[in-house]
């Protein structure tokens, strides 16, 4: 996986290690620097002692003579030292001779005296002036390090990329290949030891840290598998008690004389029943946080064939693959089995072949779950699709929509067609 210099640790050693090293290299060649320019200046200075002591006794006693060609040649050898660019001798009559470059712009100027000394006599013929280039001084001493820096600063660079491979490979490396398995890892995996992918092991911070890792996982294997148990035992328990509510439900329901009030026993009967076979799925699945869709609503479907005698061909269902909450699959299993039952109860008038239309999808523009129950019957009331008069089976209908900021729609379509839109699934 690429990531920036910023998200890298390798990229980030590299980084500064090279700012590290070319900024010591480039304190070093300043320093270094330095110290040659002082090292030509005293060069400089012993030149100009020799001059004093050779070649200026020459120059007074060529000028004394009058001998200027002697004189010219002791110029043009004064000349040819370092960093001197032109010399000069000015006689006492004001004549000028000359050695060297023609130009004195940004030349600094020595001036010596020149004295002829006769007996106890001193005698001023002229002056000798040495113009220095202070400018090629500094060149000079940095021309001298330059090559120097540079290759100090190339084989530096090169170990700075040695050692941040190195890096990369003992330490980076490895870091990214436990991030990326641990990316990919998952619940089924966390009993199995991760492994840094190294040709050997060493008892290193690296091994130290997946040893860390693994025992955190481990736990975390053990404690997923205990929740799983218990989270299993309370599903299963909670089965068996609604299980046993139904069954005094439907007691209750054979033991009482009224006809309505055993009907609406028999209707508090289903519902536990439809939250019954939820929790039962919950038990038998291995994720408990989210259900199945389909085989809850065929489950469901089947039920309500059973109670109502139905044939399978008078209902049609069309559910997609989707999975749902478990609170949310609760509600949309008793929407479900209310708007069936609505539907057995009301619907059809004698001599109706009953046709039941169910189906169940995701509206994606809305974000939101359709549950869809049409059937091919006389159709709702005026009063039914104003909200006028519900009965208790849609009063929880509409209560579970409006519970997930849905909808509950009434229309009349060949038959009845009833819409709850459920946005918060």
């Amino acid at each position: 996986m690429k990531a920036s210099w910023r998200k890298s640790i390798s990229r980030r050693f590299l980084f500064i290690v090279v700012i590290l090293v070319t900024s010591i290299s480039l304190s070093f060649f300043i320093i270094e620097s330095l110290f040659t320019y002082k090292r030509e200046v005293e060069r400089m200075n012993q030149d100009l002692l020799q001059i004093r002591e050779s070649h200026l006794p020459s120059l007074i006693s060529s000028l004394w003579l009058t001998d200027y060609t002697l004189l010219q040649l002791q110029l043009d050898a004064i000349a040819r030292f370092r960093h001197i660019d032109r010399v000069e001798v000015e006689t006492d009559e004001g004549s000028l001779f000359h050695s060297g470059g023609d130009s004195t712009a940004g030349l600094q100027k020595l001036t010596e005296t020149l004295v002829y000394k006769r007996r106890d006599t001193s005698i001023e013929i002229g002056f000798l002036h040495l113009y220095i280039d202070q400018q090629e001084l500094r060149l000079s001493a940095y021309r001298q390090q330059g090559i120097t820096f540079l290759g100090h600063l190339a084989a530096l660079i090169g170990v700075s990329f040695a050692v941040s491979l190195l890096f990369r490979r003992e330490v980076a490396g490895p870091i990214e290949n436990l991030e990326a398995a641990l990316q990919k890892d998952s619940p089924e995996k966390l009993g199995t030891p991760l492994r840094l992918p190294r040709r050997k092991e060493y008892p290193d911070e690296l091994n130290f840290l997946i040893g860390a890792i693994n025992l955190m996982r481990s736990k975390l294997h053990r404690h997923m598998k205990e929740r799983e148990l218990l989270l299993a035992e309370v599903h299963h328990r909670i089965k068996n008690d609604m299980n046993f509510v139904k069954a005094l439900l439907l007691l209750q329901a054979e033991h009482n004389d009224s006809p309505e009030v055993s009907s609406a026993i028999e209707e508090a009967s289903r519902r536990v029943s439809v939250m019954a076979r939820i929790y039962e799925r919950l038990y038998s699945d291995a994720d408990f946080r989210e259900v199945a869709l389909r085989p809850l609503a065929e489950q469901v479907v089947q039920d309500a064939l059973e109670l109502s005698g139905l044939s399978e061909e008078m209902i049609s269902i069309s559910v997609e693959e989707l999975t749902v909450p478990t609170r949310e699959s609760l509600s949309i299993g008793i929407i479900l089995n209310e708007l069936i039952t609505n539907a057995v109860k009301y619907a059809f008038t004698p001599g109706t072949i009953p046709r039941i239309e169910i189906r169940i999808v995701r509206n994606d523009d809305f974000r939101s779950l359709d549950v869809t129950v049409a059937d091919n019957g006389r159709g709702f009331p005026e009063d039914v699709i104003s909200g006028g008069r519900r009965g208790y089976g849609l009063t929880i209908v509409k209560a579970l929509a409006e519970q997930h900021d849905g909808i509950l729609e009434f229309r009349n379509e060949s038959g009845g067609i009833i819409l709850a839109r459920l946005k918060r699934v």
